[in-house]
């Protein structure tokens, strides 16, 4: 389980931003390329509107976030995962908070704005508020003070509308304690298998067979089979033949920049408490010399709730702007002094602090070379490409082409699109699955041209197709006996345990049941509802039969093979008293709160869409994030 702090860390950040001033803040230094988008909206919220300036900055914004966390991502690749989709309705909620704040009559004062500017880390040095450091992010966001000011006074209208949403919601300790019992629950059970390939069952006839199989020919389908031939062109092939030097590494990295700076980091605890007056008391003991951790535990505090472990400013900012500013505000290790966030009031230790540093060149080396390799492939694999394609154009054949550009020939026999030839054997020499797919994707006698294939190319002719088809009776007449002989002993093996269920209910006892139909009767204790201790033999069936029958009852229910029957007596049913489990019920606490919380907050949601009408114009918001 993660510690308090960082486990409510995403829905805090839902709950007090969703986004823009926190990540502005973290895009210190990056310049700003939207000059000449349409302010042109990409969504209305009833009376306001999403611009594509606003869209623009937040999606890129995103991305480089992303960067310097160490996800490098393109502005296709975050396309292509739906990131432009998520930033977009993080625009259209905050937009419909804001709205709400409005309605409400929600006014935030300029006195409060200028308060939370002159609060913030980012503006301050060692004398107060720093107006130079305010002037140059303005500068660099490419904002106006009016901007920047109207960007908190929204935020702060935001937090006030959710506060008043999710403040007092909390999940009742009853339900707690219901969801703590059923959750740890544990049953045992006597049981045994009844194996259904043992009982004896008719043979079906001839003519069963062939109804049988006239009624179900889709189970007996030969698959299409196709023979063709690929050439391929493979990024990783070409990335063996690029040459890059140690000047161009020094290049490579001199332009890094600070990708690879490694921040400052610090090792970090926590007492979170409620009071003001109790986070005082504690902090006064620590100071007197008592140990911090035996402070902790005497306030009720567990390891996992104290243990913040290793993070940087911009982690624990992520968080919060308070505590994070008061924990790297110490300059040797030490507690800090009480500081409040919506979770109550902090102590955090810095017990260790790991300096700044860049890592060196030797170090990064590797990536450096892989990268620069891969660089100059996009090229080199676009011009192949183009060269293979105007050499099919002429009318060469595919295998001339693969030897006048030493490319890789594929020529598999007939085979499916699972691999396997007509005999049923594996096609050794296939070709990864993706070229099969697009080969059997591919029009018979069409013009061979090179297609993408992921991140490569791939060229292929299909030579020849032997259509799916029924395959025949007599080729299929074991598979179809072996079909219905299993229908019939699972059906036997159903009807064997009913017929045992009826007399274990009536007085008989599973033991001498089990002996009866020669299987082997089993104990099993402590089985738990995530299928901690089941028996193999236990598939879903037989786990809901177990925990929907009452104690001493009997049940019966098909096991995990699918063929064979369990008959089973529940025997004992342990529930776990929560009171003994304190860290168990205050962390399911948290986790059904969170859940909770959140589903106010999705619903909030859904209905403030509903209520102001939201609209959404992809054309102008594929506009906005495709300018360069």
């Amino acid at each position: 389980m993660l510690n308090y702090l960082r486990k409510t860390a995403s829905s805090w950040v839902v709950k007090l931003l969703l986004g823009l001033l926190v990540v502005a803040f973290a895009s210190w230094g990056i310049a700003d390329v939207f000059t000449g988008v349409s302010s042109q909206g990409v969504a209305t919220v009833g009376d306001m509107e999403v611009t594509q300036t606003e869209y623009a900055r937040a999606f890129q914004n995103e991305l480089n976030n992303r960067s310097q966390n160490g996800q490098v991502i393109t502005r296709e690749e975050a396309i292509a995962a739906g990131l432009n989709n998520v930033v977009l309705d993080r625009l259209i909620y905050q937009t419909a908070l804001v709205e709400a704040a409005k309605d409400a009559g929600l006014r935030i004062s300029d006195a409060t704005v200028a308060r939370t500017i002159r609060d913030l880390p980012t503006f301050k040095n060692g004398l107060g508020f720093d107006r130079l450091s305010f002037q140059r992010l303005l500068s660099t966001l490419n904002l106006t003070e009016k901007e920047l000011t109207t960007m908190i006074r929204d935020d702060k209208a935001r937090g006030i509308i959710l506060d008043a949403i999710t403040g007092p919601i909390t999940v009742p300790k009853t339900m707690i304690n219901l969801y703590y019992a059923y959750q740890t629950e544990e049953r045992a059970a006597a049981f045994f298998q009844i194996d259904a390939g043992a009982l004896e069952v008719e043979a079906p006839t001839n003519d069963e067979m062939m109804a049988y199989y006239n009624t179900n020919q889709s189970q007996f389908m030969a698959p299409e089979y196709r023979k063709f031939t690929a050439i391929r062109i493979d990024r990783a092939d070409l990335e063996k033949t690029v040459q890059v030097s140690d000047e161009d590494l020094q290049t490579a990295y001199d332009n890094a920049g600070t990708k690879y700076a490694v921040p400052e980091k610090r090792t970090l605890s926590q007492i979170v408490v409620d009071s003001e007056e109790q986070a005082k008391k504690l902090y006064d003991e620590i100071k007197g010399g008592k140990d911090f951790d035996a402070v902790a535990k005497e306030a009720g505090k567990t390891e996992e709730d104290t243990t913040l472990g290793e993070m940087s400013l911009k982690d624990l900012e992520a968080v919060n702007l308070d505590v994070a500013a008061r924990a790297f505000g110490l300059t040797e290790p030490g507690i800090t002094e009480p500081v409040k966030s919506p979770f109550g009031w902090h102590i955090v230790r810095v017990s260790a602090i790991q300096p700044a540093s860049t890592r060196p060149l030797d170090e990064v080396k590797d990536e450096l070379r892989a990268n620069i390799a891969k660089d100059r492939v996009v090229d080199m694999i676009f011009d192949l490409s183009n060269q293979v394609q105007d050499a099919l154009a002429s009318g060469a054949m595919l295998e001339d082409v693969a030897m006048d550009f030493d490319l890789p020939l594929a020529s598999p026999p007939l085979m499916d699109q699972s691999g396997f030839a007509q005999d049923g054997t594996r096609v050794t020499d296939a070709p990864r699955s993706s070229i099969i797919t697009l080969a059997f994707g591919t029009e018979p006698g069409s013009y061979p041209e090179v297609m993408e294939d992921g991140d490569n190319y791939v060229v292929v002719r299909v030579d020849n197709v032997v259509p799916a088809a029924v395959r025949s009776f007599e080729d299929v007449k074991d598979n179809v006996e072996q079909a219905m002989l299993d229908i019939r002993h699972r059906e036997a093996a159903r009807k064997l345990g009913d017929t045992l269920k009826a007399r274990a209910e009536g007085g008989e006892s599973l033991e001498s049941l089990a002996e009866e139909t020669k299987a082997v009767f089993r104990q099993q204790e402590a089985i738990g509802r995530n299928g901690a201790n089941a028996p193999a033999i236990f598939g879903n069936e037989t786990m809901q039969a177990l925990f929907q029958t009452p104690r001493d009852g009997i049940a019966t229910a098909v096991g995990s093979d699918g063929q064979d029957y369990v008959v089973l007596k529940v025997t004992k049913i342990d529930h776990k008293d929560p009171a003994q489990d304190p860290a168990g019920t205050a962390q399911l606490d948290r986790i059904l709160n969170e859940v909770l919380y959140n589903q106010v907050l999705e619903e909030y949601r859904q209905a403030l869409y509903d209520r102001y009408d939201v609209r959404v114009y992809p054309n102008m918001a594929t506009s906005a994030i495709s300018v360069q």
